[in-house]
């Protein structure tokens, strides 16, 4: 049995797991700085959902007044035709 080979293997094993938990802690802070990354990432697609809520019930109730100064306009129009009409209509039956 080679002894000094023995004791050189067991001199690396200290230095092998340092390396180990160096790579571990590399590997925790990347881990870290994507999970922050993620994070911001996620509050920006937060404030731009909440920009597009208030931005669709803006839109919504332009619509709602739009229609509905359309269909007061339409009655307006159908108004003043019936009047029109009814004012060339004979009155009083026959004569």
């Amino acid at each position: 049995m080679n002894l000094s080979r023995f004791d050189t293997s067991l001199l690396l094993l200290p230095s092998r797991r340092k390396i180990g938990a160096d790579a571990d802690q590399d590997l925790i802070d990347k881990i870290e700085k994507v999970q922050e990354k993620i994070d911001r990432i996620n509050s920006e697609i937060a404030t731009k959902n909440a920009s597009l809520q208030i931005l669709d019930a803006a839109t919504g109730t332009i619509l709602e007044n739009l229609v509905s100064e359309d269909r007061l306009e339409s009655n307006r129009r159908v108004g003043r035709a019936q009047r029109r009409g009814g004012a060339n209509r004979p009155r009083g039956g026959l004569t």
